[in-house]
């Protein structure tokens, strides 16, 4: 079992040890071990700070749940179980983290976007989504090589292939694979809906054998 406090106890001394200047200039190389293990413990501190959030929310809805109010206990009680349902997701996310770590830690990804059923209109939703993952790779300081594309007339996409290089790029990425729907007001006047199909694929060990996370996108 994976223990929360002491996770945070030693985040919280890496980044002591990180704030002082001189470590950078005295011991490089324990500043750069200091700063890989951080990079290695940032989505997980960040997991388990909204763990701790649902649960103090969960602590303030049980009070309510003791209450008189029917209504409002109800609500409290829905949102309990959606509350915990979140909970046991991220628990499941860092547990990955930590049983990937030495197969995936630092390893570029290849994502595969496809526009489905939809045409016109899906594949603008898949420029979109383009468009959002790459300001997304931006603001992590990842860097992002298009593979290849295949654009529309009204500068939609059929598909692109983009590699994404940096830290911790799997962790925070192997959870996008998946389908991806959206129901709209759309580019071409009409309400339709667009299918989009992204594929995740994770380079391992060998070039020649990758992990491939097939998600499908209505």
């Amino acid at each position: 079992m994976i223990n929360f406090n002491k996770i945070k106890k030693e985040y919280s001394a890496i980044l002591e040890k990180l704030s002082d200047p001189e470590i950078f200039s005295n011991d490089r190389e324990k500043a750069k071990k200091l700063s890989k293990r951080k990079s290695y413990l940032d989505p997980i501190v960040e997991k388990i700070k909204e763990i701790e959030k649902a649960q103090k929310k969960q602590k303030e809805n049980k009070e309510i749940i003791n209450g008189d109010d029917k209504e409002l206990k109800k609500l409290a009680q829905e949102e309990n179980k959606e509350l915990e349902e979140k909970i046991k997701k991220l628990k499941k996310e860092i547990k990955e983290i930590v049983k990937n770590k030495n197969n995936f830690q630092g390893r570029p990804i290849l994502v595969e976007i496809r526009a489905g059923a939809g045409g016109e209109e899906a594949a603008l939703f898949a420029a979109e989504l383009y468009t959002m993952y790459s300001k997304y790779a931006k603001n992590k300081g990842w860097k992002l090589k298009v593979l290849n594309s295949n654009k529309t007339e009204l500068e939609g996409l059929k598909e692109i292939s983009v590699e994404i290089k940096g830290k911790n790029v799997y962790p925070n990425m192997k959870y996008e694979g998946g389908v991806h729907r959206v129901q709209r007001i759309p580019e071409l006047k009409k309400v339709e809906e667009s299918i989009l199909q992204q594929f995740l694929w994770q380079y391992c060990l060998s070039q020649k054998k990758q992990k491939l996370i097939l998600t499908q996108a209505i």
